[in-house]
């Protein structure tokens, strides 16, 4: 697959495959969440809108496996095949599982659940620029220089990555300013700079923001 393939690839689990090398099981974690938060009507139900905030608080550390394992279960619990939103109840119990797996055929197809029948909205197309916002472009690894990383740019990044929409995407003008601050820097990457500017989405888990705070 060439990199203008994967840009325009028809489906989540090709993207994922040629990612796999910087899949982690953070990545597919929020990357499932930021799913989940666009499903219609997932985010207001209680159980399932709890397991996501739960799964994302996880990923990053700030919630223990006894609460996610709890979110799963509520969330499991409203299952109902009648309803037309089971399929965002699926999604969020597989954003809530402890053993969250990082194969991208298994992982796309959690994606998947957002697709199906009446309770979910996300395209394939919006799945695609949510990978690209996670994994970046994987036949453009970027490495960061020390440089860039000012306490400025450090604490912009940091902001970038806490400031949310109720949506759950992150805030454009945080991260559009922190292009800025790294171009100041004396960052020159193309690849950096145009995807803070560009108009996103930009969720957690976002390349840039993690190569820079260092998360994986």
């Amino acid at each position: 697959m060439t990199e203008a393939q994967w840009l325009a690839s028809a489906t989540c689990y090709q993207m994922l495959h040629y990612a796999q090398p910087k899949v982690s099981e953070r990545k597919v974690r929020l990357l499932l969440c930021a799913c989940c938060r666009r499903a219609r009507g997932l985010m207001a139900d209680e159980a399932r809108c709890r397991a996501v905030e739960i799964a994302e608080r996880y990923a990053d550390g700030l919630a223990s496996a006894e609460e996610l394992k709890a979110a799963n279960l509520a969330s499991a619990a409203r299952y109902d095949r009648s309803r037309p939103d089971r399929y965002a109840t699926v999604a969020a119990t597989q954003a809530a599982r402890l053993d969250i797996t990082r194969d991208p055929g298994t992982a796309s197809r959690a994606l998947g659940t957002c697709l199906a029948g009446d309770g979910g909205i996300e395209s394939l197309s919006a799945q695609r620029s949510l990978v690209r916002d996670v994994f970046g472009n994987p036949f453009r690894p970027v490495v960061v220089n020390p440089a860039w990383l000012t306490p400025v740019a450090v604490a912009l990044a940091r902001a970038a990555y806490d400031e949310r929409l109720p949506s759950g995407d992150l805030e454009r003008a945080p991260v559009a300013i922190l292009g800025d601050a790294l171009e100041d820097a004396g960052c020159a990457d193309e690849q950096f700079l145009s995807h803070l500017r560009g108009p996103g989405p930009h969720v957690r888990g976002c390349f840039v923001l993690d190569l820079l705070l260092g998360k994986k």
